[in-house]
C-alpha cells in the first residue's frame, strides 16, 4: 500500500513539473514578443508602410547606390548626355561621372551599345568598364527632362559660352554669364553642351542642377517627390525602393549634401 502510495506521488509530481514548465515557456514566449513588438514600434514609419508588399515588390536599394541615367534627344538614337549619379549616402554627396557616347568598349561605344541593345546592354558596357554595379537606371526624354525641372521652377545656370536658342515663335541668344533658365531652354542649353563632347561642361552643369534641386525637397514630401520623379522617366526604379532605402533617402535631404562633378583624367 505504501508503495502504491509513493508512486502515485510520483506521477503527480512528474506531472505538476511538466505543467510548471509550460507555464514558464508560455510566459517566457509572451514576454520576449511583446519585447518584439515595443521594439518594432521605434523602427521607421515608412518601413513599416511596405509591410504589405510583396516579396516581388520589395526594393533592392540600400546604402550607397549607382544610377545609370540618359536623357535622349529629340531624333531616334540621338543622346543628348549619359551619366553615371553615385548616391554615397552617409558621406553625404552625389557624384557625377558623365559618359561619352563615343566610349570605346570592346570594338563597340556606348552609344552604339545604347541603340541596339538598349539601356539593358549600355548598363551591362558601364559595369564592365567601369568595374560597378549598377543598382537603376533612368531614362528620360525631352518631356520627361522639362517635366523634372518643372518641378523646381528656374535653375540659375553660368553660361560659359553664348548660343542660340530657338523656341516655337521666335529665337535669340543667350549670352555668357548667370542665367535663369526655365525648362525648355535648360534642355537646349544640355543639347548644346552635349554637342560640344565636354565631359566637364557636362559634369558641372548636371551638378547645378542637382544643386539647386536638394535644398528644396523637404523630408516629409521626400514620398510625393519621388512619386513625381517617377512618373517622368523610364526606369526600373519602383515605390518599394523608396521604402527600402527611406532612411537614406531622408539622410540625404536632411544632411548638407554636395553633388561632385567628376570626368576622366581628373585627380
Amino acid at each position: 500500500m505504501k508503495k502504491l502510495f509513493i508512486e502515485m506521488y510520483k506521477k503527480r509530481y512528474l506531472v505538476m513539473s511538466c505543467l510548471l514548465a509550460l507555464l514558464v515557456v508560455i510566459l517566457a514566449v509572451v514576454i520576449i514578443s511583446m519585447y518584439t513588438d515595443n521594439d518594432s514600434s521605434d523602427e521607421n514609419p515608412v518601413q513599416d508602410n511596405a509591410e504589405n508588399l510583396t516579396s516581388e515588390q520589395t526594393g533592392l536599394l540600400s546604402g550607397d547606390s549607382n544610377f545609370l541615367v540618359v536623357c535622349n534627344g529629340e531624333t531616334p538614337g540621338e543622346i543628348v548626355f549619359m551619366s553615371l549619379v553615385e548616391f554615397r549616402i552617409y558621406s553625404e554627396s552625389i557624384v557625377v561621372t558623365p559618359l561619352l557616347a563615343d566610349t570605346d568598349v570592346t570594338g563597340s561605344t556606348y552609344g552604339e551599345y545604347y541603340a541596339y541593345g538598349g539601356i539593358s546592354m549600355l548598363k551591362n558596357a558601364v559595369e564592365s568598364t567601369r568595374q560597378c554595379k549598377i543598382d537603376r537606371y533612368v531614362v528620360m526624354d525631352e518631356d520627361g527632362f522639362c517635366n523634372i525641372i518643372d518641378m523646381m521652377g528656374k535653375v540659375s545656370v553660368t553660361v560659359n559660352e553664348e548660343f542660340t536658342y530657338v523656341s516655337s515663335d521666335k529665337s535669340y541668344l543667350v549670352r555668357t554669364g548667370d542665367n535663369e533658365f526655365e525648362a525648355p531652354m535648360l534642355y537646349s542649353y544640355f543639347t548644346v553642351i552635349s554637342k560640344k563632347n565636354s565631359p566637364e561642361l557636362l559634369a558641372d552643369l548636371l551638378c547645378t542642377v542637382i544643386n539647386e534641386y536638394m535644398p528644396d525637397v523637404e523630408a516629409d514630401d521626400a514620398l510625393a517627390y519621388f512619386e513625381d520623379l517617377c512618373n517622368c522617366v523610364n526606369s526600373d526604379i519602383s515605390i518599394a525602393d523608396y521604402y527600402s532605402c527611406s532612411a537614406d533617402i531622408e539622410h540625404l535631404i536632411s544632411s548638407d549634401t554636395v553633388c561632385i562633378p567628376y570626368y576622366e583624367g581628373e585627380q
